[in-house]
């Protein structure tokens, strides 16, 4: 019976936990920045994964995530940036859309859909989670007398 050489079985236990640690990485280099960050600085994040907090509108014009929602309302798209559409986005349409949500994908500064403006957004989105529902805002959970 011949020996494994603890030299190779080294190098082959690295190289299976290779996956792992790139995952890991990606995880953790993740930046949480706001959307006025992306909205004035967006060359600072192409390209680059990051989670930000806003409120999705989501329409057969596009989606996009605004600044707030009265921006959204009065149509101010100086103060958005587009999102494409992820599967989950869309089966949970109607739990997401007119929501305070974190977004967590790759921005880009370039990316643009229908409308063209503005310009930038979440090219691939990876997660997105309901933040506050306008409606039952998460701060009166936190101060009922406000």
């Amino acid at each position: 019976m011949k020996r494994v050489s603890p030299l190779l079985l080294l190098i082959v236990l690295m190289a299976a936990s290779q996956p792992y640690i790139s995952r890991t990485a990606a995880a953790s280099s993740t930046q949480n920045i706001s959307l006025v960050q992306l909205i004035v600085t967006p060359e600072k994040f192409d390209g680059k994964q990051v989670s930000a907090v806003g409120f999705l509108t989501m329409d057969h014009d596009g989606d996009l995530l605004y600044m707030h929602e009265a921006d959204s309302s009065n149509w101010i798209l100086g103060n958005a940036i587009w999102i494409r559409r992820s599967e989950d986005m869309g089966k949970n349409r109607n739990v997401l859309s007119g929501k305070y949500v974190k977004v967590t994908g790759v921005f880009r500064a370039d990316y643009t859909q229908q409308l063209r403006y503005p310009l930038g957004g979440f090219f691939e989105v990876n997660s997105i989670t309901l933040w506050s529902d306008p409606a039952s805002p998460v701060g009166k959970r936190f101060h009922p007398e406000q």
